[in-house]
């Protein structure tokens, strides 16, 4: 037997013990894909579940969002009513305080006029 026949058988050997391990090796990993692929389907099926959950409660989050501006926003238009009705009342108090002003300047001056008055006829009953 040459080496070239030996290589030969030797060759032809390995093929006839390997290739039936080969292919229930393949077989096997062809099994464990299909496990792996259907497994990952699965996980992100839950993921997208999880999504789709989380898609809603940012939705009514969104709602709540905008309920909250809305509220605030009609507080603002309130604080701004409410402003110009304190401008207005301040308005009405300086303007108030004005005429209190004037009215305790005449009060004060005709009582002046009394008290001079008075002294005046004090000094005439002692001069008379």
């Amino acid at each position: 037997m040459s080496v070239s026949d030996l290589t030969e058988a030797f060759r032809k050997a390995m093929i006839e013990a390997l290739v039936p391990e080969l292919k229930d090796l393949k077989v096997e990993m062809n099994e464990r894909f299909i496990d792996l692929k259907k497994e990952m389907n699965e996980r992100f099926a839950k993921v997208d579940e999880r999504f789709e959950k989380m898609d809603e409660r940012f939705a009514k989050m969104d709602e709540r969002f905008a309920k909250l501006n809305e509220r605030l926003d009609s507080i603002q238009q309130q604080m701004f009513g409410f402003q110009q009705q304190m401008l207005e009342f301040k308005q009405q108090m300086l303007e108030f305080q004005k005429t209190q002003e004037k009215i305790l300047s005449k009060i004060n001056y005709e009582e002046r006029i009394v008290k001079l008055e008075s002294l005046v006829e004090q000094i005439l009953r002692k001069a008379a």
